[in-house]
């Protein structure tokens, strides 16, 4: 089985992909991999870098905040960027899919519809939580302002969104136990580790 876990920033998604890691699920971190494929000498940074400019530090690594800043004020620089990446990130995904064939999958996407990598999966998961919440979670975790979380917030999709395409959506406004219990109740029924 593929599970897709998905939801905008700041929602809890670390939260319910740490719970199917340690259920024993095959846990892809799509927000690493795109790190990966974006690390220096790559294709794909060397195509950000030519669609952007200035945003690649001198000891050629992705300066992400300089990014962020561009992206997340300007609707068709984030379409560009995600038209750049998508295609790496759903390469090496469809790679991970392949070597743990036999296992449950999790793909923990932000993009998961934008990218396409919906339709790879059986069931999709929403992680949702209050505007209040999120922009609290990324000021802590990302050490920017909370008008850059929420320009941040500003640049996704609302919650209408997940609400109409996942499978199931849950929110994320109390405690992450309350969380992990409400993802146990849905998904405590799996053989883990196995489809």
């Amino acid at each position: 089985m593929i599970i897709g876990l998905t939801g905008g920033s700041g929602t809890g998604k670390s939260t319910a992909s740490a719970f199917f890691r340690d259920s024993g699920f095959a846990v892809a971190d799509l927000d690493a991999i795109a790190r990966t494929v974006c690390a220096p000498g790559t294709a794909c940074l060397a195509e950000i870098d030519a669609a952007f400019g200035g945003v690649v530090d001198g000891d050629g690594v992705l300066n992400r905040h300089k990014l962020g800043d561009i992206v997340f004020n300007d609707g068709e620089k984030l379409k560009l960027l995600n038209s750049i990446t998508h295609k790496y990130i759903i390469e090496e995904t469809k790679k991970f899919i392949s070597k743990n064939s036999g296992r449950n999958i999790v793909l923990d996407a932000p993009l998961l519809f934008e990218s396409g990598l919906g339709a790879l999966c059986d069931v999709t998961v929403g992680i949702l939580s209050s505007t209040q919440n999120r922009i609290k979670r990324i000021v802590k975790r990302d050490g920017i302002t909370a008008s850059q979380a929420q320009s941040r917030i500003n640049s996704q999709p609302g919650d209408g969104f997940y609400t109409s395409k996942c499978t199931l959506t849950l929110y994320n406004d109390l405690t992450p136990a309350d969380l992990m219990r409400s993802l146990s109740a849905h998904f405590g029924g799996l053989e883990y580790g196995k489809e």
